[in-house]
């Protein structure tokens, strides 16, 4: 057995594991090391040296030797299957295992393979793996397995850095973008695949093909995508279409015995939390994304100078439903489209000016909406919480559907500025989507090209803040004041308020404090 699996190292009085065991044992403990007036810190100096004379004496006294243990064991690199990538070496009778010559890689995989559940089909194929060997010509055999995926995955972070390289990877590029900013995997990585991925960048560093010695900065483990299981009184796992609910139970659909259900975890969990898989959970996005779709064709609405005019003279978007229903609409003839044309410049003229003067409460209310959404959104992508970031988005969207359905044209060029943020924000979730949908809106430059959304520090500060109102210590009221209120008409206001009033009952305040700008 290894060190570091559980056994023993049999130091009770320097190896933490066996003082617990140790102790709990009742077990004698020798002091090797003993400083009765300091702690002893075992990677000082003076013990880095003690410990190298220690094995210098030993070793003089034949006693033992000093050896580097690597905690990398063998790794079996084949997989008899075929897709992978082909292992460039020929087996030969007369001259044994030969590697495959650099000029004739790299090894092109059949296209005729059979594929019956039966061995390697690389191995079945007929004549593929038969060939010539590279030194004597004479008839020899490929090998017929295929790397494992983690064998190319360890090294081809090192190819993206520059994709056209004309050998293996190109230093100048890979000194420019590398090591990796953020490695993310799940916990199965972390003993194998980071571990392969890092004995791969010291062995191409010391055969000079990169500078680093380490390919990433840092590591995020990511949570398993589970399925809830379930399991009869016989301790049997069944599959969830024999599973039905009887009231507040789950029971065997054919045998009504009772059925026990397994974890579960809901589906928006933060990346690095386990999470159960769910259909509804992934109708739910599709929802989202058939809504965002809606919007997009109310805003080309507009876009295309038309007025619109519902049967019942009020317009509902029918943005809470998967398709979205055209025929409920009706546009004015093209002699209207002048006209709309000027609301529209001057709706946008309108905002502007509104924005600056700040005689639209509520729209500017959207636009400090917007611009905290980027501010948070942000952030809650650098630090992985992706679950918080598209609960701020889908909030967003929800009040810029309301703003949309209030029908106002006066709105329609922030509705259509904070639409074009939001797809911009939802961009590294649903890239392909929101391209289509960016297009759509009539710019040109394609959306991955864009930087990411900029906001307006000023429009994150607060206008106003509630404060609450004690009397005797106990909470009576909270009222909003403007940011720019005095304290003594903080103190006016909330004197006068009617419940304030109806606790007061005509009295006089002996005493009022006031902690200015404390919100509640």
């Amino acid at each position: 057995m290894d060190y570091g699996t559980g056994a023993i190292f049999g130091c009770p009085a320097h190896d933490e594991r066996d003082h617990k065991l140790a102790l709990s044992m009742n077990l004698a403990i020798k002091q090797v090391i003993e400083n009765k007036n300091i702690a002893i810190d075992v990677n000082c100096a003076a013990y880095v040296d003690a410990r190298q004379k220690s094995i210098e004496e030993l070793e003089k006294r034949s006693l033992g030797k000093r050896t580097t243990n690597y905690r990398l064991k063998d790794w079996g690199v084949s997989r008899q299957r075929f897709w992978g990538c082909p292992i460039p070496i020929i087996y030969c009778n007369i001259c044994g295992a030969v590697p495959v010559p650099e000029d004739n890689l790299p090894i092109i995989l059949p296209k005729d393979v059979i594929f019956d559940g039966h061995g390697n089909p690389l191995d079945a194929h007929p004549n593929w793996k038969h060939t010539n060997c590279p030194k004597c010509h004479e008839n020899a055999i490929r090998e017929t397995d295929t790397f494992d995926t983690f064998f190319e995955s360890s090294w081809y972070f090192t190819r993206y850095c520059d994709v056209s390289a004309k050998e293996m990877t190109n230093k100048e590029s890979c000194d420019y973008w590398l090591p990796v900013d953020q490695y993310i995997g799940g916990i199965e990585h972390a003993v194998m695949h980071l571990l392969y991925a890092r004995f791969f960048t010291k062995l191409m560093n010391e055969q000079k093909i990169i500078s680093i010695r380490e390919p990433f900065i840092n590591l995020l483990n990511q949570g398993m995508v589970l399925h809830a299981t379930y399991k009869d009184s016989n301790n049997q796992f069944l599959y969830p279409d024999e599973v039905v609910k009887q009231g507040d139970k789950l029971v065997h659909k054919e045998s009504g015995l009772e059925v026990t259900k397994g974890r579960i975890e809901k589906m928006n969990s933060p990346p690095e939390k386990d999470l159960e898989w769910s259909a509804s959970g992934i109708e739910g996005c599709s929802r989202f994304i058939a809504k965002l779709q809606n919007m997009l064709k109310v805003i080309a609405m507009y876009n295309n100078q038309t007025t619109i005019i519902q049967k019942d003279s009020k317009i509902n978007l029918q943005l809470n439903s998967q398709s979205f229903r055209q025929d409920e609409f009706e546009t004015t003839p093209c002699a209207s489209v002048q006209i709309v044309r000027e609301q529209r410049r001057m709706a946008k003229n309108s905002l502007v000016s509104s924005f600056v003067n700040d005689a639209v409460p509520d729209q500017k209310q959207l636009l400090k909406l917007i611009h905290s959404t980027i501010k948070y959104v942000a952030e809650d992508i650098v630090s992985f919480k992706l679950n918080k970031a598209i609960a701020r988005m889908r909030e967003l969207f929800n009040n810029l559907s309301d703003k949309l359905s209030e029908n106002n044209i006066l709105d329609i060029e922030l509705i259509k500025e904070g639409f074009s943020i939001l797809i911009r924000l939802l961009n590294p979730f649903i890239p392909h989507i929101t391209e289509e949908i960016w297009q759509r809106l009539g710019n040109t430059e394609r959306l991955y090209k864009m930087p990411f959304p900029t906001f307006d520090k000023s429009l994150l500060i607060a206008q106003s803040y509630i404060i609450a109102i004690q009397i005797n210590g106990k909470l009576k009221e909270t009222h909003e004041f403007d940011i720019a209120i005095s304290n003594e008409e903080i103190k006016k206001i909330a004197i006068n308020l009617p419940k304030i009033q109806k606790y007061i009952e005509g009295k006089e305040a002996k005493k009022i404090i006031l902690i200015p700008q404390k919100a509640y």
